[in-house]
């Protein structure tokens, strides 16, 4: 069993086990204050669907934006771009759906870096 106390002075946390703990024992320690919090440790908080839970036809289209919501509600909309492009590559991209939301804009790869000539899906 762990025992943890906060120390506002210092700003910290005071864990301390029952038994002899090695720090490589402890897989994640969570700061969370309220259910509308992100916990960073959980990949279930990084877990989007496609919005309305219909996939979307792919059949003859070169490109296709697909809308994603968070799985639970933290985060904002995301909409996913698909493109099959020259050589079987599968270029996906994606941005926020509305871009004040978070007032940044996701890193992408430069098309120039890549071919662009798009192919059915």
């Amino acid at each position: 069993m762990l025992s943890v106390t906060y120390i506002p002075e210092e700003k910290a946390l005071k864990i301390t086990a029952d038994t002899l703990l090695n720090f490589h024992d402890i897989h994640s320690i969570h700061f969370i204050k309220s259910d509308s919090e992100l916990n960073v440790c959980s990949p279930t908080h990084f877990h989007y669907e496609i919005q309305g839970g219909i996939v979307p036809e792919l059949k003859n289209k070169t490109s296709i934006d697909i809308p994603l919501v968070h799985s639970v509600g933290i985060l904002p909309p995301i909409t996913v771009t698909l493109r099959a492009i020259q050589g079987g590559i599968a270029n996906i991209k994606w941005t926020w759906t509305n871009q004040s939301s978070t007032g940044k804009k996701p890193f992408e790869v430069p098309d120039d870096y890549i071919a662009s000539k798009n192919l059915p899906l």
